[in-house]
C-alpha cells in the first residue's frame, strides 16, 4: 500500500492526550465497584476512539493543505474595471521588473462583478465562465511580433504559503480555458508551464524569462472548455515561488491559428484558474534502502539496476521511473522482478514506481 505521511499539529495532540488523562484521573477519583469498572473500560475505550478519529481527521488535513494563497483569485483589493489590473488581487504578481519603455507584462484581473472589459461572463476576449467562485485571471502566452517587439509575454507569480521540503511529493495542478468567442483570430502555442523558484523572478519589460519550466503543459494548448493540468514533482530545493507563462523564446516556439475570425488579435491568450500545490507523500516514503521486501540494486547504479517484488507480491507488477519533475521515462510490466537498462538516462535522482494488486511502492534510485 503507499504510504501518506503526515506532519501533524503537536497541539492538537497534546490536546488530546490532555482529555484521556483527565478522563483517567476523574474514574480514578470516583472509586471502582465491578460494575464501574466496566463503564469506566468502555468510556476508555471511546475516548481512543474519539482521539484516533481526531488525529486522522487533522493529518487529512495537513496532507491536504493547499500552499498557494487566494488560489480561485477571489480575495482583492477592489473589483477591477479594466485589463491589466493584476495588482488588484491579493497574493498574486505580474514577475515585473523594470518597464521597457514605459511597458511591462499586465495580466488581467477578472470577476462576475467586474465592469466593462473585464466583466464575467461576456469579457471583451471571450465569453467564460469562472471554473469556480466568481474571478478568473489571465494572461498572454504569445504574441505575434510586432513593431521590432519580439518575446512578448505575460506572467502570473504568487509566494506559497510555506517553502517545499525537499525530498517530498507534491501534487500541483491548475484549470485553463481560451474561452469561448466566435469572433477572434486566436493563437494557440506551445512551452505553457509553471516554473518553481526560490526567489521570486523577475521581468524585464515584456520579453520572456529565461528560465527552464519544472511542469510544461504538452504540445500547443488552446480549449473552450475548462481544462485541468496536474504534475507530479519531488521537490529537489525548498522551492516558495510559483510561477505560469510561457518561456519559450519566440526563435523556437511553435504556434498556429485555432480559431480564425475578423479579430485582428494575433495572441495566445490564457484563462486560468483554481492553482494547487499539495504535499500528497513525504520524503521519508521515498527512501532508496529496500522497503516492503522490494529491493533495488545497485543503488546508487552505472548501466542497469535489479528490481526484484517480494515473494508475497501478488499477481503482475507494472513499474516506472520518473524524473524529479514527474515525466515518466522508462516503464516496463513483471512478475517478479526486472533488470531495468539505465543507459540512456542521464546521471542524476530518480524515482521507481511499482504498482499493482498489493499496492502502490516508490523508491529513489540514484544513477551516475
Amino acid at each position: 500500500m503507499e504510504v501518506h505521511l503526515c506532519r501533524a499539529n503537536g497541539a492538537w495532540t497534546k490536546i488530546c492526550l490532555f482529555f484521556l488523562q483527565f478522563d483517567v484521573f476523574i474514574w480514578q477519583g470516583l472509586g471502582m465497584s465491578p460494575a464501574l469498572g466496566r463503564i469506566k473500560k468502555n468510556f476508555l475505550w471511546l475516548m481512543k476512539i474519539i482521539v484516533f478519529a481526531l488525529l486522522l481527521t487533522l493529518s487529512q488535513m495537513v496532507c491536504a493543505q493547499n500552499l498557494v494563497p487566494n488560489s480561485s483569485f477571489e480575495l482583492y483589493s477592489n473589483l477591477p474595471d479594466d485589463g491589466g489590473q493584476w495588482d488588484r488581487v491579493l497574493h498574486w504578481n505580474n514577475a515585473g521588473g523594470s518597464p521597457v519603455q514605459g511597458y511591462y507584462g499586465n495580466p488581467d484581473y477578472f470577476h462576475t462583478s467586474g465592469s466593462g472589459p473585464v466583466a464575467l461572463p461576456q469579457c471583451a476576449l471571450a465569453s467564460v465562465h469562472p471554473h469556480s467562485g466568481a474571478a478568473i485571471m489571465g494572461f498572454l502566452g504569445y504574441h505575434a511580433p510586432g513593431a521590432g517587439s519580439t518575446n512578448i509575454r505575460e506572467y502570473l507569480q504568487v509566494e506559497l504559503t510555506s517553502p517545499l521540503t525537499i525530498d517530498d511529493h507534491y501534487e500541483i495542478s491548475f484549470w485553463t480555458t481560451n474561452g469561448d468567442s466566435g469572433i477572434g483570430h486566436y493563437l494557440q502555442c506551445d512551452g505553457i508551464g509553471l516554473v518553481l523558484s526560490t526567489t521570486p523572478l523577475s521581468q524585464t519589460g515584456t520579453g520572456f524569462i529565461n528560465r527552464l519550466p519544472q511542469l510544461v503543459i504538452p504540445g500547443e494548448l488552446f480549449t473552450t472548455a475548462w481544462t485541468q493540468h496536474t504534475f507530479s514533482l519531488v521537490a529537489d530545493s525548498s522551492y516558495r515561488y510559483l510561477t505560469v507563462g510561457n518561456f519559450v523564446p519566440d526563435s523556437v516556439i511553435h504556434t498556429s491559428v485555432a480559431l480564425p475570425g475578423p479579430l485582428p488579435f494575433q495572441g495566445a491568450y490564457y484563462f486560468v484558474d483554481d492553482f494547487s500545490v499539495e504535499m500528497v507523500v513525504a520524503n521519508s516514503t521515498f527512501d532508496s534502502a529496500p522497503q516492503a521486501g522490494v529491493s533495488l540494486a545497485p543503488n546508487p547504479a552505472h548501466d542497469k539496476v535489479a528490481l526484484v517484488l517480494p515473494g508475497n507480491w501478488k499477481g503482475e507488477a507494472s513499474y516506472t521511473v520518473s524524473n524529479l519533475q514527474g515525466q515518466d521515462l522508462l516503464h516496463g510490466n513483471t512478475l517478479h522482478g526486472a533488470v531495468i537498462d539505465l543507459g540512456g538516462l542521464a546521471a542524476g535522482t530518480y524515482l521507481v514506481t511499482v504498482q499493482g494488486a498489493t499496492g502502490t511502492l516508490r523508491h529513489r534510485l540514484v544513477k551516475q
